[in-house]
């Protein structure tokens, strides 16, 4: 059960509209947010991915030269996986590889510790255990066809691990992802 916007608590606003360090130069960078450990707050933006603690203070900005990022998500070890757009790429849609960073790393994105193969990326999440969840979107013949794919924690499809999407939806730009454990017995 979700909750209503009566129970909903506002909690915290950063950022404005800019360039500078702490600013969003790309209207839509809100849509690609993740939390990773320690509670710091990712935000991709264009030509960057902003790092912030979890009280909205700026850390650090880690460049990427000529990109956009389309989709984002932190896996529970701090990792950074981004689906890229290169400036001057219409359409919305992204390149074909979903890439896994280690943000600890000097020139963190530079080269990319694997790729997952992914036409059309729309969204990212990660489950606890590191595996990578994509909402796939892919041009079919009566208009966007979405999937759900899944990726270990080195970029291999995982067997069986395409989930298709209910007819109706046509458009997707999130996901969440939650592993549940039952422990007990009958």
């Amino acid at each position: 059960e979700g909750l209503s916007g009566e129970e909903a608590e506002f909690l915290l606003s950063f950022g404005g509209k800019g360039t500078a360090n702490g600013q969003f130069s790309w209207q839509w960078a809100s849509s690609y947010i993740d939390v990773g450990p320690g509670d710091a707050i990712y935000v991709g933006d264009v030509n960057r991915v902003q790092k912030f603690d979890s009280a909205g203070n700026f850390l650090e900005s880690i460049p990427l030269p000529g990109e956009r990022v389309e989709a984002l998500s932190v896996d529970p070890s701090g990792k950074v996986y981004v689906a890229l757009l290169k400036d001057g790429e219409g359409g919305g849609h992204s390149k074909e590889d979903v890439l896994k960073f280690d943000p600890t790393k000097p020139n963190p994105f530079g080269e990319p510790l694997c790729a997952a193969k992914v036409p059309n990326a729309r969204a990212l999440a990660n489950d606890e255990d590191g595996n990578l969840y994509v909402v796939d979107g892919r041009k079919g013949i009566g208009g966007v066809e979405m999937q759900i794919r899944k990726f270990d924690s080195g970029c291999n499809e995982v067997k069986d691990g395409v989930f298709p999407f209910v007819d109706g939806f046509e458009e997707s730009t999130g996901i969440a992802v939650n592993t549940v454990t039952a422990a007990g017995g009958i």
